[in-house]
């Protein structure tokens, strides 16, 4: 306790006195229950919201994905039994009752070749002229007979007479359970055979683990009545979903095979044993099956203890730190009111000094970067080089950022001229950078005779950027390259194209010819030092508009489901706009990447290119 002299006593100074002790005691209560309210407030709200989110969006996302998955491979297979069905050489072969050797050949290696070329499990024809059963090995493995109980779906089949339908079938034969589209090969009115694929179920119960939402989570899909065909856990094959799930649950309406209803449906419940659960059901659009997923709640939101856990230790941490503050500047400070404005201004002048301190770094790296988007535009052919080579043409060149990996090159000689966009790793000043290294590479590597094999110089770019980036690095980390497409416009009208990632499109309004780049890149280390990049020769016509563009366009996020814009979407834009003038054309493709983009950020770097190539007159 502090002493002052008065006259010629010392007095003892109380700084606090009882009253300002209960002050600072009151003061300390209210903080450690603030900063705990806080907290649990904080934790409530946070399991709510993460408990919403997966009811909400996850479910239904992981639902959607799985049954498009199946809906998909079902609907494809459906379509495959149905050009089989129709097949001239398939129905003239069975016509014959298989007589003719040459026509069975042809027939056999047709459903041969589904399952080789479309990745089936099997296909089959069954006559119904002589009852014999063809598997996709060219083999006669049954004849089908109503005395046998195997067959029974072949006949049931003939029965129903649907165009096309799906039977769950153990086959003995095969030794497997498969889902069959049976397809009916029709002569007028009369059925000829049953032709059709095979989808194993086992394929798909492997897909179903990926999809797992924890150890304890469960999938299924059943039929009408429950019966469980698919599922990662092959103990709960050939069971009922009564056996998992309460009935309650069960007879509800949100388990509706209804044909006009095909949304999901989410519930919670807790079983026997007070677990709770969280349930979608969800509808296939292709058959009458149905999906169902249950997730342990203590699984899905299992991190929400670790976020308790640690909210509980910041409530802790944060209390300790306050009193102790509290405590220590409550005894430093003699007269409050001086020191707050001493604080006050010592505070402005912290805050001052490191907010000018940030401005200024803060805008040299504005002004780097800036810096690098001029040298970046500066490497870039101008407008006026393009309509050098085409009179026709326009660029759409929209980086990420200020500056981006996309980039597009181009080389004049009197023998003809070449093109290439590009696409490298990364974004920002790093992907400048590697434009900036691959402009330097191609100014080295092109000359006059060069250009007339665009693969080749595709094959030298790969040489010499691996030998750029990796010649001494130390990081066996490092795996950068790019994409790239090239063409070719020679003085007499000819055009070679080659491709690393990058495909050439060509619209000529009625028809849209793809020319597919090979699958390897250019630098990375799955590339081969001694990789060909192959040629392809074509021959313009009149009307043909050619295009090149990197994946930014292509794979970015929008619309009502937020998915990637697509590569098939992205061809119907360039077929809307066939009639426009490319200058439009490119404000087109602008717009509707806005459109669709809608609030989401630029995922990547865009460079598109469209022109008329020159077309000669050949004699």
């Amino acid at each position: 306790m502090p002493k002052i002299k008065e006259g010629s006593k010392d007095v003892n100074y109380k700084l606090f006195d009882n009253n300002s002790l209960r002050i600072i005691i009151l003061a300390s209560i209210i903080i450690i229950s603030a900063v705990i309210v806080t907290g649990g407030i904080s934790y409530v709200i946070t399991k709510n919201a993460v408990i919403e989110k997966l009811q909400n969006r996850d479910l239904f996302y992981i639902a959607q994905s799985i049954t498009a998955k199946v809906d998909a491979r079902i609907e494809k297979a459906q379509e495959t039994s149905q050009v089989l069905a129709k097949d001239s050489i398939i129905k003239e072969w069975i016509q014959g009752k298989e007589k003719d050797e040459e026509k069975g050949i042809l027939a056999k290696k047709r459903i041969a070749e589904v399952v080789k070329d479309h990745d089936y499990d099997s296909s089959f024809i069954v006559s119904n002229l002589t009852y014999n059963y063809w598997t996709e090995d060219g083999k006669l493995i049954d004849v089908m007979s109503k005395d046998d109980e195997d067959d029974s779906w072949f006949f049931d089949v003939l029965e129903n007479n649907e165009p096309i339908s799906i039977s769950l079938d153990y086959n003995n034969e095969r030794k497997n359970t498969f889902a069959f589209m049976n397809a009916l090969m029709m002569d007028k009115e009369e059925i000829l055979a049953v032709v059709g694929i095979g989808i194993d179920f086992k394929d798909i119960s492997e897909q179903f683990k990926s999809y797992k939402f924890g150890e304890k989570s469960n999938m299924w899909l059943i039929d009408k009545i429950g019966n469980i065909y698919i599922s990662e856990d092959t103990h709960h094959l050939d069971k009922n979903i009564s056996n998992f799930l309460p009935h309650k649950i069960i007879n509800s309406d949100n388990f509706s095979f209804d044909q006009g209803d095909n949304s999901a449906k989410v519930i919670d419940y807790k079983n026997a044993d007070g677990i709770t659960y969280d349930l979608i059901f969800q509808k296939l659009e292709s058959t009458d099956w149905g999906l169902i997923l249950q997730i342990p709640r203590e699984e899905s939101i299992a991190f929400i203890d670790s976020i308790k856990i640690n909210t509980l230790i910041a409530c802790l941490i944060t209390i300790f730190l306050l009193v102790i503050m509290f405590y220590l500047i409550s005894n430093k400070i003699a007269n409050p009111y001086k020191r707050a404005i001493e604080l006050n201004r010592e505070m402005e002048q912290i805050v001052k000094e490191r907010t000018l301190e940030l401005k200024e770094k803060n805008q040299n790296i504005i002004d780097s970067i800036e810096y690098a988007r001029m040298i970046q535009e500066s490497i870039l052919p101008s407008p006026k080089e393009m309509d050098t080579i085409f009179k026709e043409n326009f660029i759409f060149w929209k980086p990420r950022d200020i500056v981006g990996g996309d980039f597009y090159y181009t080389k004049i000689f009197e023998s003809g001229s070449i093109v290439i966009i590009g696409d490298c790793t990364g974004h920002g000043v790093p992907g400048a950078l590697m434009t900036m290294t691959v402009n330097s590479i191609l100014n080295y590597i092109i000359d006059e005779e060069s250009i007339k094999n665009p693969g080749n110089i595709l094959s030298k770019l790969n040489i010499h950027l691996k030998q750029t980036l990796y010649g001494r690095s130390t990081n066996s980390d490092i795996d950068d390259g790019l994409d790239a497409g090239i063409v070719y416009i020679g003085g007499a009208g000819e055009c070679i194209f080659a491709g690393a990632r990058i495909s050439l499109l060509i619209n000529n309004k009625d028809k849209f010819e793809v020319l597919e780049a090979d699958k390897k890149g250019i630098g990375y280390k799955n590339t081969p030092d001694n990789y060909d990049f192959k040629n392809q020769n074509f021959n313009p016509q009149k009307g043909d508009i050619i295009y090149m563009t990197t994946d930014g366009y292509i794979h970015q996020n929008g619309g009502e489901k937020d998915f990637s814009l697509g590569k098939t979407k992205f061809m119907e834009i360039l077929q809307e706009v066939y009639e426009y003038e490319l200058s439009e054309q490119k404000l087109t493709l602008e717009e509707k990447l806005l459109s669709y983009m809608g609030e989401n950020p630029q995922r990547d770097d865009i460079a598109v290119i469209g022109f008329k190539p020159p077309i000669v007159k050949r004699g």
